[in-house]
């Protein structure tokens, strides 16, 4: 066996020990006080961290809105100048057609 199969195939100490953590079960009734505390913080973090998102990503959302608003106008904007001056350009040449 090569050094190198030797990582992949666990003992038989980590194989055992990995079962018997898998065969029972934590619950939150096992923990000390203070990481019953530290749960309860990140719990209510991960709340606030959730909201603080939904405000991000609704105002994400307003903004592209509003730029996409934006630039239709400006597209409309530029078409109709440049409608103008190809209106304007041909009645020049109407016009020095004309002398």
């Amino acid at each position: 066996m090569s050094s190198i199969d030797a990582f992949k195939k666990p003992t038989g100490i980590i194989r055992s020990l990995s079962q018997s953590v898998a065969q029972k079960r934590t619950t939150l009734r096992d923990l000390c006080d203070e990481d019953k505390e530290r749960v309860s913080r990140l719990v209510k973090q991960v709340g606030t961290l959730t909201e603080e998102r939904d405000s991000l990503v609704a105002q994400c959302e307003t903004l592209k809105k509003e730029k996409d608003d934006a630039t239709r106008r400006l597209l409309d904007d530029n078409k109709a100048i440049s409608d103008d001056f190809e209106s304007f350009f041909y009645l020049d040449y109407i016009l020095m057609c004309q002398y």
